[in-house]
């Protein structure tokens, strides 16, 4: 697997993780479920996945956007042999000076 790009930075008043990648030459065994202790937020670009979240299956197009909140297990699975790209940011939720959750829905 090839990993381009990886950045982290660590936000003053809490946790900001940032992540990109792309990888290529899938190996469809090495995802497993896990879970965060910040919200996820995934920017998906390009490739064949689908993402798992408490059980549940959703095929990720290109571009579009997935939150999972903190607790959440979460995984995916590698559909595909093509490339495959996203964008990734963990935020400590507890470091943001708004609640943002009271405006997304819980599911």
């Amino acid at each position: 697997m090839d990993i381009n790009i990886f950045s982290e930075y660590e936000a003053e008043n809490g946790r900001l993780f940032y992540n990109h990648a792309v990888k290529k030459d899938q190996n469809k065994d090495i995802y497993k479920p896990y879970f965060n202790d910040m919200t996820e937020i995934i920017f998906f670009k390009s490739g064949n996945i689908s993402y798992f979240i408490d059980g549940k299956r959703y095929k990720l197009k290109k571009d579009m956007l997935v939150l999972t909140r903190p607790a959440y297990i979460h995984d995916i699975e590698v559909d595909g042999d093509e490339e495959y790209e996203r964008y990734n940011i963990l935020i400590d939720e507890k470091s943001l000076p708004f609640d943002i959750y009271t405006k997304i829905p819980n599911d």
